[in-house]
């Protein structure tokens, strides 16, 4: 430790590299795991095993698809049929999306109109805030009027939920009177917000304001998740016996959130070999001191030789230094991880429990780095010849 105090600053750069490689390898871990965590959540809020049928080519987002090419190929009787006659179906529904304006008085925002049936709203796992539930009757008078989401109550009437119920809204230059108000759902796992839309009658949208028979998207949710595979296959073939060709695309939600996943842990992975890559740079600073020290100590060891030490034991002094260097940048390194962890589960409002054993493993790093990187300097240490060493001092 003598030679550390004389050499403060040098030492410092040295285990620098260590602790940032163990502080940042323990927080990417964190991120990652946190990352992981709010996936799972959201997959808690909607049922992962529902399969979504859209027309075309697509690429799939959990909640709105996004589709290639025209779209005109589904429609509600496509809904109705798989209901009637594709076996393991608890629930289906059809549902059409559109960009809106939605204006009262002098506020207005910009939200997403939604056409949904009452299906819908458990598929979805939402429910109602204020008000009351979508109906039958509402579906076959197409009346308008609308469900709103916590993103649009807020913009519109400042978060009052009493100063809403009952009121009209211009959606577009449509008005709709709003009869319930939805819970808070948010972002979910595609990134789309789930507060910000308007829900109407499906047949109010199709044949008040879009005037179309077309709808973007069947969901169809099967009774059991041992089914999904069953009802996948039996949907598509009912579909292509309808359509006589296949002018649209089946997917699982479960499919999706497996490749987020994936996704997920391999961003993690890279983000954490990247870390561990400045344990490495900090090794490299740790060899460079220990050279340096070397060069300076020539005369140091050249008496130690001349009474008595052998190649060993300075060998192992300057071996032993560079451990002790490792030592000193896995604990700092490892005491700014545990706080930065922490401070990461803090902002993030994602409980998760600390990795301990990542932890453990950079610090466990972090001294075979120091060690492996002091090999040379010490051995090159211990090779000095006696007298050449008192000579040349």
């Amino acid at each position: 430790m003598r030679q550390f105090r004389g050499r403060i600053f040098r030492s410092v750069l040295a285990v620098l590299g260590l602790i940032v490689g163990v502080a940042s390898v323990m927080g990417m871990t964190t991120l990652g795991r946190i990352e992981e965590q709010k996936l799972y959540k959201e997959m808690e809020k909607m049922s992962v095993n529902t399969i979504m049928v859209v027309p075309g080519s697509i690429a799939p987002t959990v909640f709105r698809p996004k589709i290639e090419g025209t779209y005109k190929t589904l429609t509600p009787e496509d809904a109705r049929a798989i209901r009637e006659q594709v076996l393991h179906v608890r629930r289906v529904t059809a549902t059409e999306y559109k960009s809106v304006t939605a204006k009262m008085g002098d506020k207005t925002t910009a939200t997403t109109l939604a056409g949904v049936d009452t299906s819908y709203f458990p598929i979805k796992h939402l429910s109602i805030a204020w008000g009351r539930l979508l109906t039958d009757m509402n579906l076959r008078r197409c009346s308008k009027v609308c469900w709103v989401g916590q993103a649009v109550l807020d913009n519109i009437f400042d978060g009052d939920p009493q100063a809403a119920l009952g009121k009209i809204i211009y959606l577009n230059r449509f008005p709709f009177r709003i009869v319930g108000i939805m819970e808070r759902k948010g972002i979910d796992a595609s990134g789309t917000n789930r507060d910000d839309m308007v829900l109407i009658p499906l047949t109010t949208l199709l044949s008040v304001v879009l005037n179309q028979t077309y709808v973007r998207v069947i969901y169809v949710e099967p009774d059991t998740a041992q089914s999904v595979g069953t009802v996948k296959e039996e949907v598509t073939n009912l579909l292509l016996r309808r359509h006589r060709k296949e002018d649209f695309s089946v997917r699982v939600m479960t499919s999706y959130i497996q490749r987020k996943l994936k996704t997920g842990r391999m961003i993690a992975l890279s983000t954490t070999v990247v870390a561990a890559i400045s344990l490495l740079v900090g090794g490299i600073g740790i060899l460079a001191v220990m050279l340096i020290n070397g060069r300076e100590r020539v005369r140091e060891i050249g008496i130690k030789r001349a009474v008595g030490a052998k190649k060993r034991d300075v060998f192992l002094e300057f071996l032993g230094e560079s451990f002790l260097l490792g030592i000193m940048g896995g604990v700092l390194g490892w005491i700014f991880g545990f706080f930065l962890s922490y401070f990461l589960i803090f902002e993030q409002k994602t409980p998760i429990s600390f990795p301990w054993q990542i932890g453990g493993g950079a610090f466990l790093f972090s001294l075979t780095v120091a060690t492996l990187f002091g090999l040379y300097p010490a051995w090159r240490a211990s090779r000095l010849d006696v007298i050449r060493a008192l000579y040349d001092e």
